[in-house]
């Protein structure tokens, strides 16, 4: 409730000023609101992975710390590459949205994979399903931010890509909060205790089961960007000289 009560405020102050931090007639265009929302699930699914599956590795494919950290190369490696790509294919593509949509259907079956899997799969076969992931994950980022700044004024595409990063920011602390009582909960932790603790105390079954449930809850954040990229408006991309107001 207080939270709420402090969101509608938030709103009030934005309407108070000229030139605020968060321009409420950007955000009222659908384009960018849903762009940033599609960012912003995207990032959240990438941080929050980055925090929770090095502890995975440690606990379930029983990997020391450094080994952990090595074994996520291959989302974030996939996750860099692909948005590269991406961006480079978006102006030769009519139809650009289609490569994200894609990838994100390609992100939703393979953590589809590791939650119904999450303690049966074999290292190799995890890394392989990470770096689809990384792979799927990597081709809206580009597609969110370039679309976003297409839908704007030359003159607030600063304002936008801000507000983008704000909401990008915010969902992955929500995110990386929800995955940690998700861990905690699954593996029977008390309220303040040390979620890397609590889960090498665990049996592995628990163990297996507790992130079944993360991976459960990251395939539901992907789903919800997924539906923020199909709901985006796909307009052809703007020339270097264009300049087009923001409309509904």
């Amino acid at each position: 409730m207080i939270n709420f009560i402090l969101w509608l405020l938030f709103g009030w102050h934005l309407t108070r000023h000229a030139e605020p931090f968060l321009p409420l007639n950007v955000l009222g265009n659908k384009v960018v609101r849903n762009a940033a929302m599609a960012g912003a699930c995207t990032m959240g699914t990438v941080v929050g992975m980055t925090i929770y599956v090095p502890l995975y590795f440690e606990v379930e494919m029983h990997l020391s710390a450094a080994e952990s950290g090595v074994a996520l190369i291959p989302l974030m490696f996939a996750t860099v590459l692909w948005s590269t790509i991406c961006g480079r294919l978006m102006v030769h593509l009519e139809h650009y949205k289609r490569v994200g949509v894609i990838g994100g259907g390609v992100t939703i079956a393979c953590l589809l994979t590791l939650a119904i899997f999450p303690g049966a799969l074999s290292l190799w076969a995890v890394l392989v399903l990470l770096f689809a992931i990384g792979s799927g994950l990597g081709t809206i980022f580009p597609i969110s931010t370039v679309c976003m700044q297409n839908a704007v004024a030359r003159s607030q595409m600063g304002v936008a890509t801000g507000a983008a990063n704000f909401f990008r920011a915010l969902m992955s602390a929500l995110v990386v909060a929800v995955l940690g009582a998700i861990v905690l909960g699954g593996l029977g932790g008390q309220t303040g205790a040390a979620v890397e603790d609590v889960a090498h105390a665990a049996s592995a079954e628990t163990v297996a089961t507790a992130f079944g449930f993360v991976f459960s809850a990251c395939m539901g954040i992907a789903v919800l960007g997924l539906a923020f990229l199909i709901a985006m408006e796909e307009r052809p991309l703007r020339g270097s000289a264009a300049d087009a107001p923001i409309s509904e």
